[in-house]
């Protein structure tokens, strides 16, 4: 398992053991990965949106198709 946790942090330290890596990155690098973190939640958010609505289009499309 690996921790990263800012620079300015020092609590996730509790969790290091011989198990776990813990990593300190820059402030800097912090908000560079939680960027990318909140871009792929927003992407994963939006394909489970998208997968969602299939159904209901789906469902149109053989509709139309059984007319």
């Amino acid at each position: 398992m690996l921790i990263l946790f800012q620079n300015s942090s020092s609590s996730q330290r509790d969790h290091c053991t011989p198990e776990i890596l813990c990593v300190k990155v820059s402030d800097n690098a912090w908000r560079r990965l939680e960027r990318r973190r909140q871009k792929m939640d927003s992407l994963f958010f939006n394909l489970l949106c998208e997968l969602r609505s299939w159904p209901e289009s789906l469902r149109k499309m053989y509709d139309r198709l059984s007319m």
